[in-house]
């Protein structure tokens, strides 16, 4: 028996109170519709702010409507599933998964371990299960770079994907959906072991603008030389022979990609990361990644179109998927490409009407060149598959 997933999405009607049962009832009628009768052992649930007030009412409601089912989720700025809704208020995807396991690990930061062998104990798990992690966090409250690489030490082989919670603007405003109720603060770690695969995409979806340059010296996160002359200097040619309207773009958002060296990289095998500073006195310029002498790097700007043909030239030619999860940046919505859904839209127009869900959040949580990093401004995806053991 194969896996079998389904959506909702629901909205919530201007200016009447939110019934989590009505939602839940509203959410099941089209989830049935697609399930044909197999009850679902996963729930995913993304929540914008006309619910949340009422979080733990729904959560409550979802668990007397699956009873048997293990509930995860999050806040969020937006959300979106497959469907022709546009801004849904809730979006649910539910999963029958006959020969996966599932288990979940909710995990305040000081409880987070430091060590690979206090992972293995916590989550009772070895590496050879080869599993899927599914990471939800609250992003005030989680020390999330360090929590990736502690991960990773302990499961390096293992994908790691998720989101940060959004639709809060300060601690304790977001909201966490666990197995039990719902929490303000912390991690939740869905770990998925058994019939079930996971091919990631990562799309920055950046215009690199310039040449391609050689970290030449660098300290840290502080860039000091490019192709053997100082970082400032090099970044002052490449301004310079930019547009105006890529100065003004720059100006508002500077960046730069890396990569390494001596390859000239596909689609989503870049890292972007935020220039930060520019300290002219000693010629070096901050930027938000620990650097390596030797790898390849370009300055480059957000751009709606690049984002958009990246995203493209990802999903070309992937094999068929049962069922797809979407983490994408609260920037790259309507304002910025133009239109409501237009991810959800390239996703559907190349994989076809398969079952996804996701939410805009406050970082994505993907793998670039063998490490799981939090990213920003990011489309990650996860096309989910069977191993073909049923």
């Amino acid at each position: 028996m194969s896996l079998r997933w389904a959506t909702a999405a629901v909205r919530v009607e201007g200016g009447s109170p939110v019934c989590a049962e009505d939602l839940v009832a509203a959410a099941d009628v089209q989830i049935s519709a697609q399930m044909a009768g197999f009850t679902p052992d996963l729930v995913i649930v993304y929540a914008t702010r006309p619910v949340l007030a009422a979080a733990a009412r729904l959560h409550d409601a979802l668990r007397r409507q699956w009873p048997v089912a293990v509930i995860v989720g999050s806040s969020a700025a937006g959300a979106f599933d497959g469907g022709d809704v546009d801004a849904p208020d809730l979006v649910i995807m539910v999963g029958h998964l006959p020969e996966v396991s599932l288990s979940v690990a909710v995990l305040d930061d000081e409880e987070l371990p430091e060590e690979p062998v206090g992972w293995l104990q916590k989550l009772a798990l070895l590496p050879e299960h080869d599993p899927l992690f599914l990471l939800l966090a609250d992003p005030f409250s989680v020390r999330v770079d360090a929590l990736l690489a502690s991960l990773d030490e302990a499961y390096p082989r293992a994908l790691k994907l998720g989101g940060l919670a959004s639709g809060g603007r300060r601690p304790r405003e977001h909201v966490l959906f666990t197995p039990d109720g719902v929490v303000d603060h912390g991690l939740v770690l869905l770990t998925l072991t058994g019939d079930i695969r996971a091919e990631p995409l990562v799309a920055p979806g950046c215009r690199m603008l310039g040449p391609e340059l050689t970290v030449t010296q660098c300290q840290d996160h502080v860039l000091l030389g490019l192709n053997g002359r100082a970082a400032v200097t090099v970044l002052d040619e490449v301004f310079t022979g930019m547009t105006e309207p890529d100065r003004e773009q720059f100006r508002r958002g500077p960046l730069v990609g890396l990569w390494r060296a001596g390859q000239r990289p596909r689609p989503g095998e870049v890292l972007v990361r935020t220039l930060l500073a520019v300290d002219r006195r000693q010629g070096a310029v901050g930027v938000g990644a620990a650097l390596v002498e030797g790898q390849s790097l370009q300055f480059c700007v957000r751009d709606p179109q690049a984002a958009s043909a990246e995203l493209r030239a990802l999903l070309r030619g992937r094999e068929p998927a049962a069922a797809v999860w979407v983490f994408s940046c609260i920037a790259r919505g309507a304002d910025f490409f133009g239109e409501p859904s237009h991810e959800r839209r390239l996703v559907r127009g190349a994989l076809g009407e398969i079952p996804l869900a996701g939410f805009y959040s406050n970082g994505e949580l993907g793998p670039v060149a063998g490490r799981t990093l939090l990213h920003n401004q990011t489309c990650t995806l996860a096309l989910l598959r069977s191993r073909g053991w049923s």
